[in-house]
């Protein structure tokens, strides 16, 4: 199907909550449906089965996913190549092509345990229905108004850790473990003691120097200097500065 010059074909939606497009953020779906296309594949109507994931602006599916037996295929009716469209001169093609291919080789949907900052996925069976809701493990509750899941239920991400439980229509039905990333500092709260062994240790204070008591280590720790005078006269100085350009530029 080739569009006229004046008026060329784009994307008009997709699911981005799906497990395929959930890593575009708003500025890239924006970007996504900027790109012209001067000539895609004419399809048909989809099978009952399939997942349509990009539509064009014309109600014509753009990209669809259909499950057979344990695999799956993924079929696009448009093409990188520089005479059809812009998709192919645009960082965006090897953004969607990465996250495909990855999504193809790499089945995350039995994926219990995350990291804080991770989109949650649940698996869940196919033949439920209802109201999904989240509960974080401090008890707050996050509604997930999602008609078909397809046997995946993507959720927000983790923004705290422990156990998050999905329930459908108040009935638990999956769980996620949250854990802090390793590379990230461990939050729990130090003793003097330990402070002391820190502070008199190799990196800490030089090797002639006397362990710090623990009343005087903490108050090294937590003294500063005050910057909010400096910040105040640099800001007054700007303004002075300003107005007397102003001043200048009026004579």
């Amino acid at each position: 199907m080739e569009a006229p010059r004046k008026s060329p074909i784009v994307f008009e939606s997709g699911r981005w909550n799906s497990r395929w497009l959930r890593d575009f953020d708003e500025p890239s779906q924006i970007a996504l449906r900027e790109i012209a296309f001067r000539r895609v594949w004419q399809a048909g109507a989809p099978a009952a089965d399939a997942e349509t994931l990009l539509t064009f602006k014309n109600g014509q599916p753009a990209m669809g996913l259909r499950h057979f037996g344990r695999g799956q295929c993924l079929l696009v009716n448009f093409s990188p190549e520089s005479t059809t469209g812009d998709l192919g001169k645009t960082g965006t093609f090897v953004a969607l092509l990465q996250m495909l291919t990855s999504q193809l080789v790499q089945e995350d949907r039995n994926r219990t345990t995350f990291l804080v900052g991770d989109r949650l996925t649940f698996s869940v069976p196919r033949e439920l229905s209802g109201e999904w809701t989240l509960i974080d493990p401090g008890g707050a509750t996050t509604s997930l108004p999602i008609a078909s899941h397809a046997g995946s239920i993507i959720g927000p991400r983790a923004s705290r850790a422990g156990i998050h439980r999905l329930l459908c229509d108040s009935k638990p039905v999956a769980a996620a473990a949250v854990n802090v990333a390793p590379e990230e500092s461990d939050l729990r709260p130090l003793t003097v003691s330990e402070l002391q062994s820190h502070l008199s240790g190799p990196g800490g204070s030089a090797p002639d120097a006397q362990p710090l008591p623990g009343e005087s280590a903490i108050a090294a720790l937590e003294a500063g200097k005050p910057l909010w005078g400096g910040f105040l006269l640099a800001g007054l100085g700007a303004i002075a500065l300003e107005l007397f350009l102003l001043g200048l530029w009026r004579r």
